[in-house]
């Protein structure tokens, strides 16, 4: 019990830090675009205490939700899979999307997404997942600390951050069947991708020198527009991957061979 709860507090540390650098992030990006004419930036709201409600499926899920920012819940998800309890980051503007792959995917599917939401996908959808933690060299960039909780190998964090950098689809796609994966997941809005961008784009292997080509002073550059992460987001064509659900904050495409 001691070390599940650990493990529970160490992810919710984890989330709180992904959340406050992403909405700084977002806010960044949102007053440049609509320069003045941008709406008063959503405040968190914290519950006294936790809302529970349970999802049940094959992993007996449960949300717990602890905060809200403007329309959206935000919390974590705990399920039980192969007698391990796992506790990951939860927000609701994802929850769309989360249907659509339970409902609307084969049983056996795989996701490419970045890790912080792989619990969500599991433990909601009940679809498999390259990640749901970070590298250990992720993990301390994000925390600036080695601690002791689980991680993914650098490998898988590595694949998934080139396949949304990349600027060619094809090895987005190469990617993707190395894994097995057959969707493509990229979040929009409050939380999304585009906020996280500086550590897809860092992860994936871009030298440093060239990183203010991409992102700089907390925003998207030149570069950045040709990603197949930046094409997804902004529902442009791309060979050999198909859009198959959109909503205001959740993009999904398909590999079509």
């Amino acid at each position: 019990m001691q070390l599940i709860e650990l493990k529970k507090w160490a992810y919710i540390g984890i989330a709180v830090i992904i959340t406050v650098v992403a909405v700084v992030a977002v806010g960044v990006l949102l007053s440049q675009n609509n320069n003045n004419n941008a709406e008063p930036q959503q405040q968190w709201v914290g519950y006294a205490n936790p809302i529970t409600s349970d999802i049940g499926g094959k992993y007996n899920a449960t949300l717990i939700l602890m905060a809200r920012l403007g329309d959206y819940n935000s919390g974590d998800i705990e399920y039980t899979r192969n007698n391990v309890t796992i506790r990951g980051y939860y927000f609701s503007a994802f929850e769309p999307a989360l249907q659509y792959l339970k409902s609307s995917t084969p049983e056996n599917s795989t996701v490419l997404s970045w890790w912080d939401y792989g619990n969500m996908i599991v433990g909601y959808s009940e679809r498999n997942v390259i990640a749901t933690n970070p590298s250990p060299s992720l993990l301390k960039s994000i925390t600036n600390t080695s601690a002791n909780v689980k991680t993914d190998s650098e490998e898988k964090l590595q694949d998934i951050a080139k396949a949304l950098a990349t600027t060619d689809p094809q090895e987005t796609i190469s990617i993707m069947k190395k894994y097995n994966a057959r969707y493509i997941y990229v979040a929009n809005g409050p939380l999304g991708d585009e906020g996280k961008a500086n550590w897809i784009l860092t992860e994936s292997g871009i030298p440093t020198d060239n990183l203010s080509d991409y992102w700089s002073d907390g925003k998207l550059m030149n570069k950045a527009f040709n990603t197949v992460i930046y094409k997804i987001l902004h529902e442009q064509d791309i060979p050999g991957l198909q859009p198959v659900f959109r909503d205001a904050n959740n993009r999904i495409y398909r590999v079509t061979d």
